[in-house]
Formats: structure tokens, C-alpha cells, sequence
């Protein structure tokens, strides 16, 4: 049991990461939080809670929320694979 609680915390401070880059990429675009909800057609909290790592993105979202940031998937992806090493 104790494995799985590590890597619940794991998977949790990879959420806050992932959350934290894409939080940092949309502000690079000057994109609002309302400007993604309304581009995604979901609320400002949906994105808010990624943001924050509170809630995981499907990975067709991640793809389209990468593209709409003009971000390289390849360096967002090896950003969150070296996050992961870390461990």
C-alpha cells in the first residue's frame, strides 16, 4: 500500500508541473483563462484546475492546448520526461 501512495504523490506533483508549464506557456501567449475555456468550449475553472494540478488533461486536449500556445509538444514533453527522472 505504501507503493501506491508514493506514487500518488508522484503522479500528483507531476499534475502541479504539468499544470505550472502550461500555465507559463498560455501566459506567453497572453491568452486569458477565458480565451482557452471559450476556444476548448469548457469553463475557466476546467483550466484553472489543470493549471493548478488539481486535474489531469486528456492527452488530445494537451496536443490542441500545446498547438493554440505555439509551443513544441517535443519540449514540453521532455520537460515533464526529466521532471519524472528526477524520482
Amino acid at each position: 500500500m505504501k507503493k501506491k501512495k508514493i506514487e500518488d504523490e508522484h503522479t500528483s506533483e507531476l499534475l502541479k508541473y504539468q499544470g505550472t508549464l502550461l500555465r507559463q506557456l498560455r501566459k506567453n501567449t497572453s491568452y486569458t483563462m477565458e480565451d482557452v475555456a471559450n476556444r476548448f468550449c469548457k469553463t475557466k475553472s476546467w483550466i484553472s484546475e489543470i493549471e493548478n494540478g488539481r486535474n489531469n488533461i486528456s492527452s488530445i486536449d494537451l496536443v490542441k492546448l500545446i498547438s493554440m500556445y505555439e509551443a513544441d509538444i517535443n519540449d514540453f514533453t521532455q520537460k515533464i520526461q526529466k521532471k519524472m527522472d528526477e524520482k
